[in-house]
């Protein structure tokens, strides 16, 4: 990925490092959110809804941002979103202003999100799926960061809202790189016209791709959102402790990311996408059941590492079957991203108030067998001379 269109890339690498760092630092900050603006588990859960409300929204709209103010400034845009949603949620006292900092920091999330990987997938075409790959490596190093720096900050006294402050600092820093960076002109933003979306949409093969996106990212989120109390509460796990070992699940997926990265030159995205679903399923299995805490970190990082390819993989399938509209196939992915970030870490609350939380996490088994179905679908649907 070095070359002249090296910085942009580090650029665009970067910003999705901030925005793993924002997903990932609520986890051991869930029961600080919940005392600050005295609300469920349920409503904490809501949080994430509303974000996803934020991302979604960010889709639609995403042509005429792009193309009133190019992918560029939709990137800088999005930067510049993220940053007042993490500095507001900061300050916020009352559950109103906590729902109005994460709808920025979704709207923010889904400028990143298009930015980044269209500019990113159009830069590097010959080999997409390795570059999305290191790409979603340095997401990666962000989110396994978040719950260390919010569990630390939480247990030496600091708060919960620090660590949104510290991320605040940094994505402002990012959206000063943005700006100066110089993005390509020829990049396909996409755009979410009715006739091409439906032309997407009239594909089996997208539909599959697609449901497979909802999975993997409501459970990746269900468990960042709720992991950590779930060590607390069932294991006895301190907040940094329980921090730490979620990050196990971040690190193992961040490095089996540069796993990945070098199998897709070996290997079919198709088989890649099945090998990394079905142990997945027993790794999931493990950490509902797991008998210590130590255990269920073991059971983090098995599963992290099982996700680690999945959406670069899932992406590079898309663009790989529509070549011609990978921007309108990334901007609808990242819809349905929302989708799975708008439903599992809410349900995953509401069965935790009317069930136990360890009945909730259970069902995160039963969506990623569902996952591994669809996996072995979509394989069986892409031809053998599909390149990753």
């Amino acid at each position: 990925m070095i070359g002249k269109d090296f910085f942009v890339t580090l650029a665009c690498s970067l910003s999705l490092l901030s925005y793993g760092l924002t997903i990932s630092v609520a986890g051991p900050a869930m029961e600080g959110i919940q005392r600050t603006f005295s609300v469920a588990a349920g409503a904490a859960g809501f949080l994430f809804t509303v974000l996803s409300v934020g991302l979604i929204l960010t889709v639609l709209l995403s042509g005429y941002l792009i193309g009133r103010w190019s992918l560029k400034g939709g990137g800088v845009l999005g930067q510049g979103l993220l940053t007042a949603g993490l500095a507001l949620c900061a300050a916020a006292d009352t559950y109103p202003a906590g729902m109005a900092a994460f709808f920025l920091m979704g709207m923010g999330g889904g400028c990143i999100e298009i930015a980044t990987n269209t500019t990113v997938a159009a830069l590097h075409r010959e080999n997409r799926a390795t570059a999305l790959n290191l790409l979603h490596f340095c997401f990666g190093v962000g989110a396994l960061s978040g719950p260390l720096i919010s569990g630390w900050l939480i247990e030496t006294g600091a708060g919960w809202q620090a660590a949104f402050s510290v991320i605040a600092a940094f994505s402002g820093l990012v959206t000063a790189t943005l700006a100066v960076s110089r993005f390509p002109r020829d990049a396909d933003p996409g755009r979410m016209t009715r006739a091409v979306a439906a032309t997407l949409m009239g594909s089996g093969y997208m539909r599959l791709i697609c449901l497979a996106v909802v999975l993997y990212v409501g459970i990746e989120m269900a468990i960042t959102s709720w992991a950590v109390l779930f060590m607390e509460r069932t294991l006895g796990a301190t907040p940094f402790s329980a921090g730490a070992k979620l990050s196990y699940f971040w690190t193992a997926m961040t490095f089996g990311r540069l796993l990945c990265a070098g199998l897709s030159r070996r290997l079919s995205s198709r088989d890649i996408l099945v090998g990394l679903t079905l142990p997945a399923c027993g790794a999931m299995v493990l950490f509902v059941l797991a008998p210590s805490a130590m255990i269920a970190g073991l059971a983090l990082a098995m599963t992290g590492l099982c996700f680690s390819g999945l959406f670069p993989v899932l992406v590079a399938l898309c663009g790989n079957r529509f070549p011609q509209i990978i921007g309108t196939g990334t901007l609808i992915l990242m819809a349905f991203m929302g989708v799975g970030l708008m439903v599992f870490p809410w349900l995953t609350g509401v069965l935790a108030e009317s069930l136990s939380l360890k009945s909730a996490m259970a069902v995160l088994v039963l969506a990623l067998a569902a996952l591994a179905a669809a996996a072995l679908r979509i394989r069986n649907l892409t031809p053998r001379r599909s390149v990753p």
